[in-house]
């Protein structure tokens, strides 16, 4: 059996395996009553603590955290609020193409502009 014969065949297999779960699923849901499908009359449920405002949207950052190479920077440390442009004025390297600075307190992050996958930290800064 050549190569490509067994490659296609083992994902073949894959596939229907995978889509008979879902389908077993979605079976055992309808059966059951259970609809988790997101949809216009069913809210995510609210896992925020009681007695916050729901009306007003006070959205806050995380607290930054000491990432590490290879670790990946929450999006929301990836807008522009957080970019470093001037990383000369900071005595920091030119980024590499298709990455950025970014600031949180006295700490910097060289970062992948499309991952957020960390390069290199400068803690303390």
């Amino acid at each position: 059996m050549s190569r490509k014969s067994v490659i296609s065949t083992v994902l073949t297999a894959v596939l229907a395996v995978g889509g008979s779960a879902a389908m077993a699923q979605s079976s055992h849901d309808q059966r059951s009553g259970q609809d988790h499908r997101p949809g216009p009359n069913r809210a995510a449920p609210d896992h925020r603590p009681q007695g916050h405002d729901r009306g007003h949207d006070a959205r806050q950052d995380p607290p930054p955290g000491h990432w590490s190479r290879g670790d990946r920077v929450p999006p929301t440390y990836r807008g522009r609020q957080y970019v470093v442009n001037d990383w000369r004025d900071h005595h920091l390297h030119q980024p590499p193409r298709g990455y950025q600075w970014i600031s949180t307190g006295a700490d910097y992050f060289l970062i992948g502009v499309a991952t957020g996958a960390v390069l290199e930290s400068v803690l303390g800064h």
